[in-house]
């Protein structure tokens, strides 16, 4: 495969990773930890949702005309995500374990099928997409890079 597709699919690994820690935390009430986890997970996450935003879903919508669904699918998911995450940010800044553990399971669902079809359609296609809109790929990896560069200006512990 190539690497902008490693990279992306490398991302939604890391999110994965990365709520474990948060949910590991949260389940062991120890919120200030949770509060990083949490930090460290919604930074990652944003980025990645601005990336796709951002430049692959402008550069599907240049190729495709009028068949632009998979597009609007997946930004309707990212919404949806992002408020789940506002619910589970809640949760922790008030120290609600059920409430987390309610946010995080709806979460993880959502996001297992929202990486599936980004995964199996998006990222598959992408250096094509990139090569119709007149892009290069390897534009795609810097950018996905950068992306990546700048939501890992966390503290080093996590």
């Amino acid at each position: 495969m190539d690497a902008a597709y490693d990279c992306a699919v490398d991302d939604h690994n890391y999110f994965y990773t990365l709520l474990a820690n948060l949910e590991s935390d949260v389940s062991q009430a120890k919120w200030d930890e949770a509060q990083f986890s949490l930090l460290a997970f919604s930074t990652a996450f944003r980025h990645h949702i601005a990336l796709e935003e951002s430049i692959y879903f402008p550069m599907i919508k240049k190729v495709a005309g009028n068949e632009t669904w998979p597009v609007e699918v997946l930004s309707a998911e990212h919404s949806r995500l992002k408020l789940i995450l506002l619910r589970m940010e809640s949760a922790v800044s008030l120290h609600r374990k059920n409430d987390f553990i309610l946010h995080v399971e709806s979460f993880l669902i959502l996001m297992h099928t929202h990486s599936v079809k980004e995964e199996q359609i998006l990222y598959k296609n992408i250096k094509h997409v990139a090569l119709l809109a007149n892009d290069r790929p390897e534009s795609l990896l810097s950018a996905h890079e950068a992306t990546v560069q700048s939501s890992s200006n966390m503290p080093p512990s996590f």
